[in-house]
């Protein structure tokens, strides 16, 4: 098992769902086994929080 970047739908974690962002994560034989919520400071979260609103946006543009 190693922890690496992956692009993974998150169900909560970050604060965020029904969005495919890259997060850490530790991958097994099988995929993605555990999405890592590392403790991020108010501006890392305030430039996250942008990033998965625009693409939220960019989504239901495009009809999803």
């Amino acid at each position: 098992k190693e922890e690496m970047p992956a692009s993974v739908i998150l169900k909560g974690e970050f604060g965020f769902s029904d969005v495919s962002v890259g997060v850490p994560a530790i991958i097994g034989k099988n995929g993605v086994e555990k999405i890592v919520e590392y403790s991020l400071d108010p501006q890392d979260m305030e430039n996250l929080r942008n990033s998965v609103n625009l693409l939220k946006e960019r989504l239901k543009e495009l009809g999803y």
